[in-house]
């Protein structure tokens, strides 16, 4: 008598949380000039950075083989990078996860509203004083601020 264990033969193709040519694990594919934190990213290998230039058919996702394919749902590939950059980079105190730290009187306060209202940065009381460098990056754990 044949045993059926559907979980076990559902094939790469039919996941798509994996490559469908080899079955890796998919990691988002960041294109553009990388930040800090998608460096730290890509270095502990959880994001694959992929240039400044895009083309009409771009990937978002990529395997750790080099693999790439298209996007079906582009909110899970957004979701999925910010999962990956948040937190990084890490505190150069405390080695703790770090947040965008946005100041009220930055002129592109429109371009934060999003990071602010899920988490992904904070507001700053005031603005640094006159003379003195803005901080981009804020430790959630020992509140030291850095540039990144």
């Amino acid at each position: 008598m044949a045993r059926r264990d559907t979980a076990r033969t559902q094939t790469a193709t039919q996941r798509p949380d994996v490559c469908q040519t080899c079955g890796g694990g998919r990691l988002p594919v960041i294109y553009g000039k990388p930040t800090p934190d998608a460096w730290d990213a890509a270095a502990a290998g959880v994001v694959v950075l992929a240039g400044r230039m895009k083309t009409d058919n771009f990937e978002h996702w990529a395997c750790s083989s080099g693999h790439r394919w298209p996007v079906e749902n582009e909110e899970e590939w957004y979701q999925a990078v910010r999962a990956a950059l948040w937190g990084r980079p890490y505190c150069p105190k405390c080695a703790g996860p770090s947040v965008e730290l946005v100041y009220p009187g930055d002129p592109n306060l429109d371009a934060h509203t999003y990071d602010l209202e899920h988490g992904y940065a904070v507001m700053a009381n005031t603005d640094p004083a006159p003379g003195q460098p803005w901080a981009d990056r804020v430790c959630q754990r020992c509140y030291h601020t850095w540039n990144a």
